[in-house]
């Protein structure tokens, strides 16, 4: 399978970690990013070094800002930046993919395949092409000087779902030759419902906003700012998620279950899982709430899934207080530029019906 051919879309910490480690695994990597001065040391050095779950200096063919050079002659593009980027992605894209293209979000968030093939379409997509996403993004990692990266962990299982959700085989016959850890879901109600990104992030970042605005001194996201008041909202959250994927007959598991499943993090409760998960030790808090744990989770996380909660009947208080207080704290009105049935074309569409559509 080394004749496959990737790019990498996105040039934050996710993106480097997959351009390297599909690089150091000897394969052909082109890196797209649409800030130039982000990538203005990698393109003089073409490579990437890593350090920890994943080791050793990727060699990169292409670091480029044109996204026809990057998505020339390539079989899979992972699109690895915040969800509220998806859109302009996709505009991006829609002229340049070619026939027989798989385009791998990583992760969707929630809906993210479905909105990105929407974008696409209205820009002019005309080719055969494969649009997939993740339900987590693989490598748990930060920068470190400059663009080098400390790759804490490598989740295992990750997720991934096809749209249309017949076409997941042409995914995973690429995917399961190169890495393991990636299972096939259903479909993106599976996907887009196991957003753990959603329960772990935007909560702690408002009920920590004092601290992160003080800007006196840095801690710790998980260990500090999660203690075991604020992992009980989480745990109240994580609820009513599950609630919403048991009305529609979709596989979830619960907040804990992923935290067994990508680290191997045990416990009753998840305060004492998110305590014994190592890798999580050196992750900082946001020194802003313009943070993606607010900016992406919130409209492409908690407003999908309580607006399909509403479509199926279940109430979602804490997750409706949640997005509140995003909206009051962060001035932004989530839900209007949010992923919503009525954003989506969903809404006059039955459960049945949207299944259908899903499956293809």
């Amino acid at each position: 399978m080394k004749d496959i051919k990737f790019a990498v879309i996105g040039a934050g910490p996710g993106g480097l970690s997959m351009a390297a480690h599909l690089a150091i695994l000897g394969y052909h990597v082109n890196l797209f990013n649409r800030s130039k001065k982000r990538i203005a040391s990698i393109q003089k050095q073409k490579s990437i070094k890593a350090y920890g779950a994943v080791e050793g200096i990727g060699k990169l063919k292409k670091v480029t800002t044109d996204i026809h050079e990057a998505l020339e002659d390539v079989n899979m593009i992972f699109v690895v930046v915040p969800a509220y980027a998806h859109k302009d992605i996709a505009e991006l894209c829609a002229s340049h993919a070619k026939d027989g293209q798989i385009f791998l979000l990583n992760p969707g968030r929630t809906f993210g395949a479905m909105a990105f093939s929407t974008v696409m379409k209205k820009n002019g997509l005309d080719a055969d092409i494969v649009i997939a996403e993740s339900h987590t993004i693989p490598h748990t990692c930060r920068n470190i000087d400059g663009d080098d990266l400390q790759i804490f962990a490598v989740k295992t299982n990750v997720r991934i779902a096809a749209f249309p959700s017949c076409k997941i085989k042409e995914v995973l016959d690429i995917l399961n030759d190169i890495l393991s850890i990636f299972i096939p879901a259903k479909d993106i109600f599976e996907t887009g419902l196991n957003n753990i990104g959603s329960i772990f992030h935007p909560a702690p970042t408002l009920l920590n906003m004092g601290w992160i605005e003080t800007k006196k001194f840095k801690f710790k996201y998980y260990y500090d700012g999660i203690t075991s008041s604020v992992a009980k909202i989480l745990e109240q959250l994580d609820e009513e998620r599950v609630m919403v994927a048991k009305a529609l007959q979709t596989k979830v598991i619960t907040s804990l279950e992923w935290l067994y499943e990508a680290y191997g993090s045990s416990g009753d409760t998840i305060y004492k899982a998110l305590q014994k998960t190592e890798c999580y030790k050196a992750i900082e808090a946001p020194v802003s709430l313009r943070h993606r744990y607010l900016f992406e989770d919130v409209p492409t996380g908690l407003v999908p899934i309580a607006s399909l909660a509403r479509k199926v009947g279940i109430d979602t208080p804490v997750m409706n207080l949640i997005i509140d207080l995003a909206c009051l704290a962060c001035g932004v009105n989530f839900r209007e530029i949010g992923r919503t049935m009525s954003s989506l074309g969903l809404d006059h569409m039955t459960i049945d019906e949207i299944k259908a559509a899903i499956e293809g």
